[in-house]
């Protein structure tokens, strides 16, 4: 199942540590981003490695409500998160398989592409990941040994809020037997080069976030 967002995680949203100015947006439109969590762990040729963050991206209102846009276009939401290229429709109703951006991992160039499936709330859309390949590195990287998980979750703020705003969460997790090309390699630097991953696929959510939801938003105001 999806992964549950407590009402103290959505509430660390509203009172971020950080603000990302969108470009071109004006004091109003900033991203907030709570604190990324980032975790690691090896034990023998076993390893795990992830993170997860919650995102709080303020929008202009319009006469249709974001929770009415979060709540009934669950599908457009998600598709629109990502460049047309990036993003195929699966044979299976509302499933999708999303090129990610490329990934320097210590001697790799990798690009993932993760099928997932779309996910209609009553006051959220979400997404979560049903499959994974890395084109290229099938020999290196087995389907039956490891394990790639993406989820994430998109609600609207409160009417009630003086600050309309997305809500989003994102969090990953890749867990399995390393590959015997980086097994030679210590410890610390595997741990880095995953933190370095992490980081890559959060700032291209937030560049998601921050400057293609608001747009659309928008323009459906038009529609």
């Amino acid at each position: 199942a999806i992964m549950a967002f407590s009402a103290e995680g959505w509430a660390l949203a509203g009172r971020a540590s950080a603000v990302r100015r969108c470009p071109g947006e004006s004091a109003v439109s900033r991203v907030r981003l709570s604190q990324a969590d980032f975790s690691y762990k090896q034990e023998g040729d076993q390893v795990t490695f992830g993170a997860k963050q919650l995102f709080t991206v303020p929008v202009k209102p319009g006469e249709k409500s974001l929770q009415e846009y979060v709540s009934q276009c669950s599908k457009r939401l998600i598709v629109k998160s990502w460049p047309p290229d990036q993003i195929q429709a699966l044979a299976e109703p509302d499933s999708y398989c999303i090129k990610f951006q490329a990934l320097d991992f210590l001697v790799l160039k990798i690009e993932p592409e993760v099928d997932c499936k779309i996910l209609q709330r009553e006051a959220s859309s979400a997404f979560m990941s049903t499959g994974w390949r890395i084109p290229g590195l099938e020999e290196q990287v087995s389907l039956d040994s490891y394990n790639i998980r993406v989820r994430g979750e998109v609600k609207a703020s409160p009417p009630s809020s003086s600050l309309q705003s997305f809500r989003a969460a994102i969090q990953f997790e890749v867990t399995g037997k390393q590959p015997p090309i980086f097994q030679p390699i210590p410890e610390a630097a595997n741990r880095a080069a995953a933190e370095q991953i992490c980081k890559a696929l959060l700032n291209g959510a937030q560049e998601r976030f921050c400057d293609i939801l608001p747009k659309d938003y928008a323009l459906w105001q038009t529609e």
